[in-house]
């Protein structure tokens, strides 16, 4: 799976976003702030990759349990196919 071409990450202040670009501005209404671990999970959907890779990143960065990474991970995922943010 990977991001779609019309969101962007972008940092405003102390804060990181996705931005819509385009029609997708007009349907999302708003931008989606994420933590870092947002950050990353995003930073390696821009690059394409699978859930496995999501989760090991998550256990890898913040020494989480791969339980918890995988739950995270797929939450993420979830989240981001609500707003149509990524393609698989």
């Amino acid at each position: 799976m990977k991001v779609k071409e019309n969101f962007v990450l972008r940092q405003v202040a102390q804060a990181w976003v996705v931005m819509p670009l385009g029609q997708e501005m007009i349907d999302l209404a708003g931008m989606l702030m994420l933590n870092d671990s947002g950050v990353l999970l995003w930073r390696c959907l821009e690059q394409g990759c699978e859930l496995q890779a999501l989760t090991d990143a998550l256990v890898m960065e913040f020494g989480i349990s791969s339980e918890q990474a995988a739950e995270d991970a797929r939450e993420f995922v979830e989240k981001l196919s609500q707003y149509d943010c990524i393609q698989w």
